[in-house]
């Protein structure tokens, strides 16, 4: 009776979306030993990398049609807001909306077997606790966008293309993947897609992860707060995956709250969705996974006693054609900085930490 409860537990568990970080760690798990026809992680690691290879896709339209859209999608949002439509077609139109910014962020499984060559191909990049997001800077407005296709945030920066004084051309537009830390006010980069209407989405990890270090550091302005930069842009340090490296990186402390760990694959393009080429831990499950102890500071909040509220900053002018909406009169704000703050339409997706992305 053991024997076949276990077996239908294994069953049940096989999904279409393996080694999830929605769900808790296979060595966590009440079931183990996995069904022999789920290939195992190395199997489709190999695989994909493959596929790669012989793979043709047109990276530089995937970029130009994600700034395109951005730079169009403000005037088809005021004009469809200025309408009134019955409940459905509203519904209807606002899926449609979110279709080309859904799922377009690189996503990780848990790491559950370890690489045969660790040491030697993957990077390890420390996370900070914070909110996944798809950053687009275009036609002089940068918007941040959850992984389901939300905007949560418009401003102006100092990324090419993410405002007037940096770039307001069709070709200047750059494209990142971020985790924002609300109470520092900080965009940390986890990744690159593409850069000054330069897509490298078709780069291999290493160097994608030196080609956002180097941009991001010759940009000096995107690192400081100013009047056209109110969010700061970091670039996240990478390290390889050799013992000693992991062992000096896991004790060493972090200037932010730690909340897990990604592993890239160095040969791996930047390819949206889940991919075993990527892969994630949590500070307490390194030791049992990797048999390395990590610092006390891993495993402690530097912003305990800071709440992380479900709210996002947005233009003026959206607030105010929300409150027009509510039946609410409005005085005619000033321009420039002057923002609102206005509950998410996605707080599912806007308060979870990294782990809910990563």
């Amino acid at each position: 009776m053991d024997s076949l409860a276990a077996s239908f537990s294994a069953q049940a568990g096989v999904s279409s979306d393996l080694n999830s970080i929605h769900k808790p760690h296979p060595r966590l798990a009440y079931y183990k030993a996995k069904p022999g026809h789920v290939p195992d992680q190395e199997h489709r690691r190999l695989k994909m990398l493959e596929e790669q290879k012989s793979r043709r896709s047109d990276f530089s339209n995937r970029a130009r049609q994600l700034a395109e859209v951005e730079s169009e999608g403000g005037t088809e949002n005021e004009q469809e807001q200025s309408k009134e439509h019955e409940m459905e077609d509203a519904v209807v139109s606002s899926r449609k909306r979110l279709g080309p910014y859904r799922d377009q962020l690189m996503l990780s499984e848990w790491l559950v077997d370890i690489p045969t060559d660790f040491s030697t191909q993957w990077l390890l990049v420390v996370c900070p606790v914070g909110k996944r997001g798809l950053v687009i800077a275009s036609k002089g407005l940068t918007s941040v966008y959850t992984k389901s296709g939300h905007c949560v945030n418009r401003f102006p920066s100092s990324l090419p293309g993410g405002s007037r004084k940096t770039g307001y051309k069709v070709t200047d537009y750059s494209i990142l993947d971020c985790i924002y830390h609300e109470p520092t006010r900080t965009f940390y980069v986890l990744d690159v897609m593409c850069w000054r209407g330069h897509p490298i989405y078709d780069s291999e990890t290493e160097f994608r992860f030196f080609w956002a270090h180097t941009k991001l550091t010759e940009q000096e302005s995107v690192s400081e707060y100013s009047r056209s930069n109110p969010f700061r842009f970091l670039p996240l340090d990478y390290h390889n995956c050799h013992q000693d490296q992991l062992m000096e990186v896991l004790t060493s402390e972090k200037p932010y709250e730690v909340d897990g760990l990604l592993f890239y694959h160095q040969q791996t393009h930047y390819t949206p969705g889940t991919t075993p080429l990527v892969t994630w831990l949590t500070p307490q499950l390194v030791p049992d996974v990797l048999g390395i102890t990590v610092s006390e500071s891993f495993l402690q909040s530097k912003y305990a006693d800071v709440e992380l509220p479900m709210e996002t900053v947005i233009v003026k002018e959206k607030a105010k054609k929300s409150r027009k909406k509510r039946g609410h009169s409005s005085k005619k704000g000033q321009t420039g900085m002057e923002t609102d703050t206005t509950k998410s339409q996605d707080n599912d997706d806007m308060d979870a930490h990294v782990t809910e992305d990563a």
